[in-house]
């Protein structure tokens, strides 16, 4: 069974959302993290309890549930994984304007609790909406909700290895600006763009393929922003790292709907 990874966490002594590069810088010092032992929680329901494995040898730190029912109900974190099979199976039966809805959604849920970090453990929760991250269907007998949770990854980590070609919901609060690049064909000359980003926080550098797209972006004008996509090996290499858009079923090019953004507003 493969859950969501923990990137972050709830400090509740601060009352804040988490690095975990910031548990490992401490420990790398002290070689101890009692100033974070048992005051650590899930980052999207805040109640369930976590706890801090560090580095050893042959494995590197990481965070995981203590139990798993001690997630709230519709807490992402909870569920299994859907398979990369299915995720496409599941992005392919949307039409254009459905994935906006389900990016809109995802954006929506985001915002919200990236601006109320500071609320207790589980009251943003409420177990009556909907998680957009989170995939429900019937059972074979249609007795039982089976859900899965989508895999998501936050623009400001490293991209890793082990997640080459697999499709994420990647997110972030970021900077944009758009780049173009002229070419030719048959003799004619036209533009295409990309978007490019970098995060608010570690300043990672990315690149999307907008086509003919040129997307109405700001300069030093703070974003968040989702999208659906994937990336291949050899971008790991690179500072600014290409991330490909999902492509339309028996299609070559990329899902310009598979991306959106929206003006971050400060609380």
């Amino acid at each position: 069974m493969v859950h969501k990874v923990f990137e972050e966490f709830y400090f509740a002594t601060e009352e804040q959302i988490k690095d975990i590069k910031e548990l490992n810088d401490f420990y790398d010092k002290r070689k101890e993290y009692s100033h974070f032992d048992g005051k650590i929680f899930c980052p999207e329901c805040k109640k369930a309890r976590l706890k801090y494995v560090p580095k050893s040898h042959h494995k590197r730190s990481y965070l995981a549930s203590i139990d798993l029912h001690e997630h709230m109900d519709d807490c992402s974190y909870k569920y299994e994984q859907v398979s990369q099979k299915k995720i496409r199976l599941y992005l392919n039966e949307f039409n254009d304007f459905e994935i906006e809805d389900k990016l809109e959604s995802m954006l929506n849920k985001l915002n919200k609790e990236s601006s109320r970090t500071t609320l207790k453990a589980g009251i943003l929760f409420n177990n009556n909406e909907d998680n957009p991250f989170l995939i429900s269907k019937n059972s074979s007998n249609e007795q039982v909700k089976i859900k899965k949770s989508i895999p998501q990854r936050n623009l400001k980590f490293e991209l890793k290895e082990e997640d080459v070609d697999c499709i994420f919901l990647f997110y972030g609060d970021v900077y944009l600006s758009v780049e173009k690049e002229e070419k030719e064909r048959n003799g004619e000359k036209y533009w295409i763009h990309y978007l490019m980003i970098t995060t608010k926080e570690n300043r990672k550098k990315y690149k999307i393929y907008r086509g003919s797209k040129k997307d109405n972006a700001i300069e030093n004008q703070l974003y968040q922003i989702v999208l659906f996509g994937f990336f291949e090996k050899r971008v790991l290499q690179y500072q600014v790292k290409k991330i490909e858009l999902i492509k339309k079923e028996n299609s070559p090019h990329p899902n310009q709907s598979a991306l959106i953004f929206r003006e971050k507003i400060l609380v």
